[in-house]
């Protein structure tokens, strides 16, 4: 056994992936194994088969602090991995092309700071490396059984860790992922509420008394747009004398303009004549010029951004209310969900998948232009949204 920095290590000889001696710095934790003996906190190569260069490499290691989980407490460790500005699995995650939002990130902190952090900090648990299967399945099943918390906010709790779990085993911070074996809650299947056709017909039957927040309903219940595409969607993808638009952004709350999700990029999704004529209705009345880098569901304070969400809610909600449709649990997003459920089996699902934005295919895929069939099939079926036919 080694010190160095105050921390005690071994020097564990190992191959490595290519088959080549190396000598991996083992840090040693304070918890005591199964046998006895003390656990590793952290496992990490040298890239060094020579056991005085390993030392010496280990000494730079541990002077530099690469050896998080020696040092980190589980706190520190947790609410860093999920923000912004400290991450190193964020950086990572950009450079590869994948844009966390700050309120899922944020989200994720909350989170691991009200149901994950208490149950183990009360226990005098503090460290990164004391954390074993026994006790995240101890934990997982209190947090189910005792506090009553829902499975759905336990599996996102639970996602929340065992992605910076998974992390800190990949960067041999840990020797490996102690929550593994640790599976997710059940959660009975819930079938979400969504709209009926009659009741869309009633919906969309007369003009409501903000024309942003029907033209946005309309849009999501005949092209299945998310909330976010058609906040974000600018008047120069609206191409009104064709018939069609394309969804190339996302606003998203906090952060702002992005790529729609899951990079799911719909060129020439086709627009129904009654949708057409509602978003000339809202360019008609643009505040600010309409000009092509604007947005198309404006706001009237500033033309840097989109009107509020809740301005589109309020509005649909409204109505609901005004031909006494119950609301029961069905919101903005339900109109996806009919959508969806109305085209399959009227169109190809290759195509709804592709229309929807639902697949993860290649960049050919999500760029390639419908064909003249193609996009008569959608208007047709698009059509039928409307009129009942």
């Amino acid at each position: 056994m080694y010190r160095d920095m105050g921390v005690d290590y071994h020097l564990l000889k190992r191959r490595d992936s290519k088959g080549k001696p190396v000598f991996y710095l083992a840090v040693l934790s304070d918890v005591i194994g199964k046998n006895g003996k003390r656990k590793y906190s952290a496992v990490r190569s040298t890239g060094a088969g020579n056991e005085a260069l390993a030392r010496k490499l280990a000494q730079g290691m541990l002077m530099e602090g690469r050896i998080l989980a020696s040092k980190d407490t589980l706190r520190d460790f947790l609410i860093s991995f999920w923000d912004a500005d400290k991450s190193e699995y964020l950086r990572g995650k950009r450079a590869e092309g994948v844009q966390l939002s700050s309120v899922y990130c944020a989200d994720n902190q909350r989170r691991i700071e009200c149901h994950f952090l208490p149950w183990f900090e009360s226990r005098g648990l503090t460290r990164l490396s004391q954390l074993d299967r026994r006790l995240l399945s101890s934990w997982r099943n209190d947090l189910f059984e005792e506090e009553k918390i829902s499975p759905a906010t336990v599996n996102k709790v639970r996602q929340a860790v065992w992605v910076a779990l998974q992390w800190a085993a990949d960067m041999e911070m840990i020797p490996d992922h102690p929550g593994k074996a640790v599976r997710r809650v059940h959660e009975p299947r819930f079938e979400r509420p969504f709209f009926q056709f009659e009741e869309c017909n009633a919906l969309f039957s007369a003009p409501w008394p903000d024309p942003r927040a029907y033209t946005a309903c309309l849009l999501a219940y005949t092209t299945g747009s998310r909330m976010g595409e058609c906040r974000g969607l600018q008047v120069k993808n609206v191409h009104l004398d064709e018939g069609y638009l394309d969804i190339l952004t996302n606003y998203v709350a906090g952060d702002g303009m992005k790529a729609p999700k899951w990079n799911s990029i719909r060129k020439d999704v086709d627009l129904s004549g009654i949708m057409v004529r509602a978003l000339r209705d809202v360019l008609s009345i643009h505040p600010w010029g309409a000009l092509p880098d604007q947005f198309v569901f404006f706001s009237t304070e500033s033309a840097a951004r989109p009107c509020d969400s809740k301005l589109i809610e309020k509005g649909l909600f409204t109505r609901l209310e005004e031909i006494d449709i119950p609301r029961a649990g069905r919101s903005f997003h339900s109109f996806r969900h009919t959508f969806v459920s109305y085209m399959r089996g009227k169109v190809p699902e290759v195509k709804l998948t592709r229309l929807v934005g639902h697949t993860n295919s290649t960049m050919d895929d999500r760029y390639t232009h419908a064909t003249d069939e193609d996009r008569k099939l959608m208007r047709d079926a698009v059509a039928g949204l409307i009129t009942g036919k």
